[in-house]
């Protein structure tokens, strides 16, 4: 983008142009052009292609080549190009050096993946086993599969399937926009996968063994209610579990999706920046919040004395309780392992 002054430069051109001159601007970002020289100009804004036209155009070009092609290969370049028809015949031009437009030379030259292995994967995911998703991710990235255009992909899979499974693909798409925001600061792409389904797999009790899932359930059918004695009623319950249940009573409210709404009410878009990036919630007590912070930059913001009491402000206001911040930094690897135990 042009700056300023040259813009300036520019606006005393056209203003006054030669009678053989004619000025084409092309642009993807019509709002840091000046006013003054929108006002002056014609302006055309290009939609985005069909889906249905641009297929119907590769086709052709395919055609017109005398190049083999598989309908599902031109699909899935269609929707790697992302309503460009100039990447899409990009594509074209690339995967033709290997011989036909197959969806295994597709794959291979952009690194992606089939809808054959994405609805496998959503399946395994949707099976609840651990060992089986890890794994899928590790076959996958072996593959040397670029794994942040894989959750990309697996969105764009979840769009065009999603009244087949709203409710699960809904869930999905939020854990695959959350591997999409970690991703870029992690080394170990294959790690953030593991951390992030993880959740998933431990959300609804799932990561219970199927023999203490049968002890539990017996339990509770064989086990009759007792009139409670004085005896047992004067025993007393260990302090590990009193604190233990005080503590999922009183902060069950206490969670990311709180803390998220309350960091997009802090005006400063680079303290606001950090918090959302940089840092995950610890622990949380009856007087204390534990936030562990990965970024130095976003640590030295956070320890400042005004910066400290605006959270406090803006967590008593949500929350009803005040809380104090104990800020504590980690690097990265430290901190993703932690979230694995």
């Amino acid at each position: 983008m042009l700056s300023k002054g040259a813009f300036n430069a520019l606006l005393k051109t056209i203003e006054e142009p030669k009678d053989y001159m004619s000025f084409i601007l092309a642009t993807t970002e019509i709002e840091k052009v000046p006013e003054t020289i929108v006002s002056r100009c014609q302006v055309f804004n290009f939609k985005k292609i069909p889906a249905d036209k641009m297929v119907a155009r590769l086709q052709e070009i395919c055609k017109q080549e005398n190049l083999w092609y598989e309908d599902e290969a031109l699909d899935l370049i269609e929707r790697m190009a992302e309503w460009c028809a100039r990447d899409a015949v990009k594509y074209i031009d690339q995967v033709s050096v290997f011989g036909d437009i197959s969806v295994k030379n597709v794959t291979n030259l952009l690194w992606i993946v089939g809808d054959n292995t994405i609805k496998e994967f959503l399946e395994i995911i949707k099976s609840w086993e651990r060992a089986k998703i890890f794994a899928k991710v590790d076959e996958i990235h072996s593959q040397w599969i670029d794994l942040a255009q894989f959750a990309k992909q697996v969105i764009m899979y979840i769009d065009h399937h999603l009244m087949e499974d709203v409710e699960f693909f809904l869930k999905i798409s939020e854990l695959f926009g959350e591997i999409l925001s970690m991703i870029r600061y992690y080394p170990y792409p294959n790690m953030v996968y593991k951390i992030v389904l993880n959740k998933w797999v431990s959300e609804d009790g799932k990561t219970v063994s199927d023999e203490t899932k049968g002890i539990l359930k017996s339990a509770k059918i064989e086990k009759k209610p007792e009139q409670e004695t004085p005896l047992e009623s004067s025993k007393k319950v260990p302090h590990d579990e009193v604190v233990e249940t005080k503590k999922v009573e009183q902060h069950s409210e206490i969670n990311n999706a709180l803390f998220s709404k309350i960091w997009d009410q802090i005006d400063s878009k680079t303290l606001q920046y950090g918090l959302k990036n940089y840092v995950y919630i610890k622990n949380v007590t009856d007087w204390k919040i534990e936030l562990i912070v990965i970024d130095k930059v976003t640590e030295i913001n956070l320890k400042k004395e005004e910066n400290q009491k605006l959270l406090e402000e803006k967590i008593l206001e949500n929350t009803g309780k005040a809380y104090s911040l104990d800020i504590i930094y980690m690097n990265k690897d430290e901190c993703f392992s932690q979230m694995m135990m």
